[in-house]
């Protein structure tokens, strides 16, 4: 009974912490105004649709870091069907590792932007190139782009070695 205890302690604890570290994506800011009174019901509809389309697609710029995190439905799937031990083994090695690699970016002044998994995020080279990416269902998992080449998903175990090798070809 107190390993369930600890085990729901530790998972309501990793959700918890997901789930503040949450940031607003960024949002595309537009040079037009428009004052609400004046706008007709199918240029509301548009703006509508481009928000909602913004706020599905997160814009990612070169050295800059994407987390990627699971919801804690997805996280309940992907822990789906390991006894008491394998999930607190396979939830505490993520918050572990995943707390380690912010640190490390956070030492750095590396720039991180979260994101759900599942979620589409787009990577623009400082050429205006695009790499359009849906991000995967994992507990958790840091892509890097350096603004020259595709992205990539780093082992979060060896985070500044991933780092130091893809921006090191960038600069």
């Amino acid at each position: 009974m107190n390993i369930n205890k600890i085990t729901i302690t530790i998972v309501l604890s990793i959700l918890t912490i997901i789930s503040c570290n949450k940031v607003e994506t960024q949002k595309i800011k537009s040079g037009n105004t428009v004052e609400k009174n004046t706008i007709s019901s199918t240029n509301q509809e548009k703006l509508a649709l481009e928000k909602s389309t913004k706020e599905e697609e997160t814009i990612i710029h070169p050295f800059e870091v994407v987390h990627v995190s699971a919801t804690e439905k997805q996280i309940d799937s992907l822990t789906q069907g390991l006894d008491e031990e394998d999930y607190s083994i396979v939830t505490d090695d993520a918050y572990y590792y995943t707390a380690q690699a912010q640190k490390y970016l956070d030492s750095m002044k590396i720039k991180t932007i979260n994101v759900d998994a599942g979620k589409r995020v787009i990577f623009v080279s400082k050429t205006g190139k695009k790499y359009p990416y849906k991000t995967k269902v994992t507990i958790s998992e840091f892509i890097l782009f350096n603004g020259e080449s595709k992205p990539e998903v780093a082992d979060m175990v060896s985070i500044h070695k991933h780092i130091e090798k893809l921006y090191k070809r960038a600069k």
